[in-house]
């Protein structure tokens, strides 16, 4: 989520002379901190006063805009972390583009339900809405015997697809948890399931 004016310092800095490079443990050593701070936030264990901490930091000098949430900020950790590693690399590559403020949202359905279910995405505002073959070699075990034995079955859903939606809720948002329940029970309204989401 980039302010205008947080756009305008970006592009002016990266015009600016390079500044003096680090040494690679250097990079790793930040990479490390970038990561495990986002490791944190996703699992909802980074304590709330430091996620308020960082983001009124990076509101006041950073490419954050006022009123930036949890999940901005991990979007934004993970634009750090794509450029840690381009910095670490040798190669002669772009400098990375910050990630877009959507998430991808899987879900599998039969194929009998695909035009339902998209058709109900749509309706609620996804978009980017798109399918392709679903998802093949999922299995559990359940007990089969009484002395506690257990069997391998399949989970998969047969001639099934995965529909792929985009929402701007982004993990770990509360608003990203209301989406998630949400979009487990549209799956499941056609025999389906919620398979996940890449942010």
């Amino acid at each position: 989520m980039l302010c205008g004016d947080a756009i305008e310092r970006q592009y002016s800095d990266e015009m600016e002379p390079p500044g003096r490079p680090l040494p690679k443990p250097d990079y790793r050593a930040i990479l490390g901190i970038v990561s495990i701070t986002s490791g944190y936030l996703m699992a909802n264990e980074l304590p709330a006063d430091l996620t308020d901490s960082l983001i009124r930091w990076l509101v006041e000098w950073g490419p954050l805009e006022e009123g930036a949430s949890a999940g901005d900020l991990n979007l934004l950790l993970g634009d750090l972390a794509q450029r840690m590693h381009w910095a670490m690399s040798d190669e002669d590559v772009p400098y990375p583009a910050s990630l877009p403020r959507r998430n991808t949202f899987h879900l599998e359905v039969p194929a009998a339900a695909v035009q339902s279910c998209t058709d109900a995405l749509a309706a609620i505002g996804g978009t980017g809405i798109r399918t392709e073959p679903g998802p093949t070699g999922s299995w559990t075990t359940r007990p089969t015997g009484p002395n506690g034995e257990h069997e391998r079955y399949s989970t998969d859903i047969p001639g099934s697809r995965t529909v792929l939606v985009d929402f701007a809720d982004l993990s770990p948002d509360p608003a990203y948890r209301e989406r998630v329940r949400e979009l487990d029970v549209l799956a499941g309204r056609w025999g389906g399931r919620f398979l996940g989401s890449d942010r």
